[in-house]
């Protein structure tokens, strides 16, 4: 036990009072013992006694004193061993292994876990040779280097590197070695040690070597999209802007202070406090701002960052977007313009009844502040009208998608308010339109039922009360109905209805005294006894009180615009006849050339064998014509009956494996992959539904293409890559051939079209119109993005499930 520098002055004190104790005893006892006792035998044995005295004296005093250091001791012991069992723990949790090299002997002592990390037998001694020779042959001079570095002083003494370690089963193991090279004490000099620990780092080796591959791989993507693309360090620092940000700012230099001089000067400073805000709590960052593009001219972008954090929920990469926002931010603004310059009110609510726009005639007409208004959900701020018909019609309009009118009373300022209501649904939401016709309503009343028939109008009006007599009946209506007005006033408005729609009726008094407006079609019957097509406007008619006293109706003789539609829905029925007569024209006519053609191919070939050579070189450069021709008529016949095949309505899609598909038909293509050495890469293919060969010659198609217009001394690449969309999935045909002219993308899927001479690139120019029309009948759509000379993606969408 190693004793503190306290305690060893506290025993160095003790000794020295123990001495000058004992010193002064011995000199006085003796001197005294010579002045009282004279006699030699009595003063010796009274020496003795004296001495046994001194003796216990002492062991008295030093008892305690040796029993204190010998329980410290013990206790101190104790620890040593609960201290090394913990550190045993600890090393074991985190499969650490200790060692001790020396550097004289050259052995070194392993315990346990480091030699179990190497993979060898429970023997804790070995030579620094033999551990050479477990570590892989490309690290061992790492082991020499780091040995000569911890002995050397300069150096600090430490001994630190990562190598590899190959295991029996034939696997590897990444391991770390960390230590620190000492002088034993004992003389101060070489031989030094080398005491250290072991660490598998084998999984944090794998997760920085697919960290790097993902990087790689997300770096090729991002230069592939049309968003600027932009990642950051954990402290907000960019480091990597993809191809189109450094094409559209036209910089080279990604730091922070380059792309902030890029941001419009009026938006600098809210960029530049909320990115730092995301940084500093790892909320989402979100901003829009202008982007000075490359010409000098600033365009809005509306940029998304995320952050990707660790298992531990550290922020590790920041990774963002910036879409050009530009033209549609210049188009809100003039819609909110036209909306707020609007005579009517205007109401906007997302699905949730949340209010996501009020025009500034809302505001006038409602007396409530648009800034109060918006985020809050409708019936909240309109509490009069919950659990009404008016709320049961707004959640039906939202619920069918169908539009509605009506007239709904609001009270503003202590009076009550008569408001002319529009509802439009849509997708997300509903547009509410509304104008206060409360004049209007006070006028027509003072004017009477017959102010709000225009008797001169074409179409028929008229107006019933609320149990369905007829009111009033204009010229209009006469002419329509061929009843004049005096026989059909205080008539019930049935004698218009033909038999079989009698409940209609009943929904139309329903809505009458519920008062909706409404407009449909439908068909009424005359005085002859014949039928004609109407459209037909129902309006409640209200009192000054608001009372609903009945209703006007405006009936509109729709015949000619029937006899239309079904003058157009003829003729589309003879286009579509005359496309398939076209179609089975194409395909006999194709398919009756193939057994002549087969004759004339063979009868040339035949020709071409037995007389090459026995006639001049001009008829056999001839004869090589007609067989090149002949083979290239025959692919084309074969390429349209393909195409043309593709049109028949008997196919029926079933659920198919997109990659049972791209396997078949990379078959097909198997010899010429191995020719020309291609690398065919895919991702995870789902399963889609579709029709398989037809899906097996789109694949086909485009991996040929990408073969055929491959660069010279390239090693041709093709990746089959897909992703998730909405209700489809996107599967992308990469390579990196010669490329093709922006100018010329929706030329190549034209049938016959070709780009490159036939004499350097062979075709019958069929392959992408045949893909295209795959893809369009399955209900997707194909297209190209390329860059010359470096290579094209041929992009195509297929729905999840194919409805008839």
């Amino acid at each position: 036990m190693k004793l503190s520098r306290s305690e060893h002055t506290s025993l160095l004190r003790i000794i020295v009072a123990y001495l000058i104790f004992g010193t002064l005893w011995i000199y006085t006892s003796d001197r005294v013992l010579a002045a009282l006792v004279a006699e030699h035998d009595l003063r010796f044995l009274i020496s003795v006694y004296k001495g046994i005295l001194f003796i216990l004296f002492s062991a008295l005093l030093l008892y305690p004193l040796m029993l204190g250091y010998a329980r410290r001791a013990k206790r101190a012991e104790e620890e040593a061993r609960y201290h090394s069992k913990k550190l045993q723990l600890a090393l074991n949790a985190a499969r650490m292994g200790t060692f001790d090299m020396d550097t004289a002997s050259r052995t070194v002592a392993w315990d346990e876990n480091s030699l179990a990390l190497f993979g060898v037998p429970a023997d804790g001694r070995t030579t620094y040779e033999e551990v050479l020779k477990l570590i892989h042959p490309e690290d061992r001079h790492l082991i020499e280097n780091a040995t000569r570095q911890a002995c050397d002083p300069a150096s600090g003494s430490t001994f630190q590197l990562e190598y590899r370690v190959p295991m029996p089963d034939g696997t590897v193991r990444w391991l770390a070695s960390r230590g620190q090279a000492y002088v034993e004490m004992e003389n101060r000099s070489p031989p030094l040690r080398i005491i250290g620990i072991n660490i598998d780092i084998t999984e944090r080796k794998q997760a920085e070597e697919e960290l790097r591959e993902s990087e790689r791989r997300f770096r090729m993507i991002a230069d592939l999209l049309p968003n600027l693309v932009w990642t950051a360090t954990a402290n907000g620092a960019v480091d990597f802007i993809n191809r189109t940000f450094e094409n559209y700012v036209g910089l080279k230099e990604h730091d922070n202070i380059a792309i902030l001089a890029g941001i419009h000067p009026e938006d600098r400073m809210a960029t530049e406090e909320k990115w730092l805000h995301s940084v500093e709590t790892g909320d989402q960052y979100e901003v829009e701002h202008r982007i000075r593009r490359h010409d000098g001219d600033y365009r809005w972008h509306l940029c998304r960052s995320v952050p990707l954090r660790s298992r531990l929920g550290e922020i590790i990469k920041w990774y963002g977007t910036s879409t050009d926002i530009h033209d549609l931010k210049l188009a809100l603004e003039r819609i909110e313009s036209i909306l707020d310059s609007m005579s009517d009110g205007f109401i906007a609510l997302d699905r949730q009844w949340r209010i996501t726009y009020f025009n500034r005639r809302a505001e006038e007409l409602t007396g409530m502040r648009a800034r109060d208004m918006l985020g809050q959900t409708y019936w909240e701020k309109r509490p009069e009208s919950s659990g009404s018909w008016i709320e049961e019609e707004y959640r039906r309009a939202m619920q069918t998608k169908e539009p509605a009118s009506f007239h709904e009373y609001y009270s503003y300022q202590q009076e009550k308010k008569l408001f002319e209501v529009h509802i439009r649904p849509y997708a997300d939401g509903m547009a509410i339109f509304f104008r206060d016709i409360t004049e209007q309503k006070r006028t027509e009343e003072a004017m009477g039922r017959l102010a709000a028939i225009v008797d001169s109008a074409e179409d028929a009006i008229f107006s019933e009360d609320l149990n369905g007599i007829i009111q009033t009946w204009n010229k209009g209506a006469e002419r329509l109905y061929g009843y004049p007005a005096e026989e059909t006033l205080g008539r019930h408005v049935s004698m218009l209805f033909p038999p079989g729609l009698e409940q209609e009726g009943l929904e139309m008094v329903r809505k009458m005294r519920e008062g909706i407006q409404d407009r449909f079609e439908t068909v009424r019957l005359r005085k002859d006894g014949t039928t004609v097509p109407v459209e037909l406007t129902l309006s409640p008619i209200t009192d000054a009180r608001g009372n609903i006293i009945g209703a006007s109706k405006i009936v509109h003789n729709i015949t000619e615009r029937k006899q239309v539609e079904r003058r157009l829905r003829y003729t589309i029925a003879a286009l579509e006849r005359s496309n398939r007569e076209l179609q089975q024209f194409a395909y006999v006519a194709s398919h009756d050339l193939q057994e002549p053609l087969r004759n004339v191919t063979r009868y040339v070939e035949l020709l071409a064998l037995k007389y090459r050579g026995l006639l001049d070189e001009k008829a056999d450069r001839y004869i090589g014509f007609a067989v090149e021709g002949a083979n290239r008529i025959s692919a084309l016949v074969n390429d349209i009956l393909a195409f043309f095949e593709l049109g028949s309505p008997t196919w029926n899609p079933a659920p198919v494996s997109m990659k049972e598909v791209a396997e078949k038909a990379l078959e097909g293509v198997k010899q010429r992959l191995d020719e020309i050495g291609a690398v065919i890469t895919m991702d995870a293919l789902p399963r889609i539904t579709g029709d398989m060969g037809q899906l097996v010659q789109l694949i086909r198609n485009l991996v040929e293409n990408a073969l055929s217009f491959r660069r010279k001394d390239v090693r041709p690449s093709v990746h089959i890559s897909v992703s998730r969309l909405q209700h489809e999935w996107l599967f992308g045909v990469h390579d990196n051939g010669i490329g093709i002219e922006s100018q010329y993308f929706d030329q190549i899927f034209v049938m016959f079209q070709r780009l490159n001479p036939r004499s350097r690139y062979p075709g019958t120019g069929m392959g992408l119109a045949i893909c295209r029309k795959i893809v369009e009948s399955h209900g997707g759509r194909i297209w190209v993005e390329s860059t010359p000379g470096e290579g094209s993606t041929f992009w195509f969408t297929l729905p999840e499930e194919i409805r008839p």
